[in-house]
């Protein structure tokens, strides 16, 4: 048991790549990831939900998002037939 908030806060990324990690079948580590996520979410009650996420380091960065994806495909997409218009015009 980890008795010290700033403790369990500095080991929690480590606590959560352990159970994600774990050579469980894929059904076991879903449940134990919702157990540890409810204790997180019980012991930092004064936490928001991004708090805890953060605190877990699962902040999702921007470019693996799909909206970005999209977005970034879309763009590649439209520069693509400019240039190809740009050549036509040429």
């Amino acid at each position: 048991m980890i008795d010290q908030d700033d403790e369990l806060r500095a080991r929690a990324p480590q606590l959560w790549r352990t159970v994600q990690t774990a050579p469980v079948s894929g059904e076991v580590r879903e449940l134990l990831s919702q157990v540890l996520a409810f204790w997180f979410f019980e012991r930092f009650r004064a936490l928001t939900a991004k708090g805890i996420w953060a605190m877990l380091n699962l902040v999702t960065p921007i470019q693996e998002t799909r909206a970005y994806q999209s977005i970034f495909a879309e763009g590649k997409a439209e520069g693509e037939a400019k240039g190809k218009a740009n050549t036509l015009k040429r």
